[in-house]
């Protein structure tokens, strides 16, 4: 698969062609995302959409394609999202063409291969970008204008991809490259962005013995108007080998920054590695809450934090939780409202994970555990790497009464 990305600065619009070079098939399924973020219609978003090579029997957000043998499909499309800037905190979600650069992540505008009999599971894929002389350009498997890597669908859809004028920064971690990539409107550069990333990145691989982590990606673009001092607001979403941050121009890098970037960077193990059953937001105290426990406690631990910094976190999300109406919801309650009370029953499952962590890791060592709640944690992620394992409430509790003792069991059911 050949993906040419085409940003047009000047209209606020990315052009898109794929071509899908299908070998034996005589039919193949492209989809995109019908929804995401805050994006509620992903497909209206794309425009005077044409294809080739083949007969189209569906339209979106499942296009269904009959063709012949070796056949190359080719779609072209034109992204446009009615919106030029990142001017409004609503719209980081969005795949939006500033004057100065194109940000967008794959599950708000690409077009992939959905799942169906006879298609493969991965794939040898390449990106091409169309830019003036002197743009810069990356993505979530790929720094440069032509990149290519062997992916999943779902891996191409989870990646950021970004372009323009940008300042990029790279340095070799162990075995791995990190890089980072950013708009030049920050109190920051790329040398003291790229040293906290690969610190964070380093302390968290030591503590999880990762000998397999990726090459990794981080990227940073403004969003609405510089703030006020002591005024704070940014936001990421951690992808597919990477992280995509967005923050408010003129910002600076701050405790907030290294603690959203190490939330998200956990969830490399804690949510993707050790992913969750279905339905997922049924144990999200343990994807989001036991995330948050160990991004802390290793910020601390690895010394990029200080204790007072540390306790002041803690300290906050205490007197959150306390404060929180709805901090005794049930677990179906948090499946089902976690979007429609976000800042409430949302929150919860952070809190209490959080929360959890410390008193288990706590409770376990007093009573012989020696290296507490990790011997659970670890062994959950373990077992998680040949990927027939997901996590669920009781199979965490399970593991916690094997690993832990006895008294896990109604501790947990407390």
């Amino acid at each position: 698969m050949t993906y040419t990305l085409e940003p047009d600065f000047e209209r606020g619009v990315l052009k898109v062609r794929l071509d899908w070079q299908t070998g034996q098939r005589r039919r193949s399924v492209l989809s995109v995302s019908p929804q995401w973020g805050r994006i509620r219609n992903v497909p209206a978003m794309l425009r005077d959409v044409r294809f080739g090579g083949g007969t189209v029997g569906s339209g979106g957000p499942r296009w269904e394609l009959t063709h012949q043998p070796e056949q190359t499909l080719h779609v072209e499309y034109v992204v446009d999202p009615q919106h030029g800037a990142f001017d409004d905190w609503d719209y980081t979600h969005h795949p939006i063409t500033t004057r100065r650069f194109f940000h967008g992540m794959g599950n708000a505008f690409l077009m992939a291969p959905a799942s169906a009999r006879g298609i493969p599971e991965t794939f040898e894929v390449l990106l091409r970008w169309k830019l003036p002389a002197g743009y810069q350009a990356v993505c979530s498997w790929g720094v440069g204008r032509h990149v290519g890597a062997r992916l999943k669908a779902a891996d191409v859809r989870h990646s950021v991809y970004l372009a323009g004028k940008l300042v990029t920064k790279s340095a070799p971690l162990e075995d791995r490259i990190v890089t980072v990539a950013m708009v030049d409107a920050f109190g920051f550069d790329a040398d003291a962005f790229l040293k906290l990333t690969t610190r964070i990145i380093d302390a968290q691989c030591k503590f999880m013995h990762e000998t397999a982590f990726p090459d990794f990606v981080v990227t940073a673009v403004p969003v609405g108007r510089p703030l006020q001092p002591g005024e704070s607001r940014l936001s990421g979403s951690g992808l597919y080998n990477s992280f995509a941050l967005f923050i408010a121009p003129e910002s600076k890098l701050t405790d907030a920054v290294e603690h959203l970037f190490a939330h998200e960077l956990f969830h490399f193990w804690n949510g993707r590695i050790l992913a969750a059953q279905e339905p997922e937001r049924r144990v999200y105290w343990f994807v989001e809450g036991v995330t948050d426990y160990y991004a802390l406690r290793i910020l601390y631990e690895s010394k990029i934090w200080s204790a007072a910094t540390y306790v002041k976190w803690l300290n906050r999300h205490l007197r959150e939780y306390a404060l929180n109406p709805a901090r005794n919801a049930t677990n179906e309650e948090i499946d089902r409202l976690y979007w429609e009370r976000r800042a409430t029953v949302g929150e919860v499952a952070y809190q209490r994970g959080l929360l959890l962590g410390l008193r288990w890791h706590y409770l376990a060592r007093r009573k012989g555990v020696r290296d507490g709640f990790d011997r659970l944690f670890l062994s959950l992620v373990e077992r998680a790497r040949g990927g027939r394992f997901r996590a669920s409430n009781s199979a965490i509790r399970d593991a916690g009464i094997r690993l832990l003792g006895a008294w896990f069991g109604p501790e947990f059911d407390r």
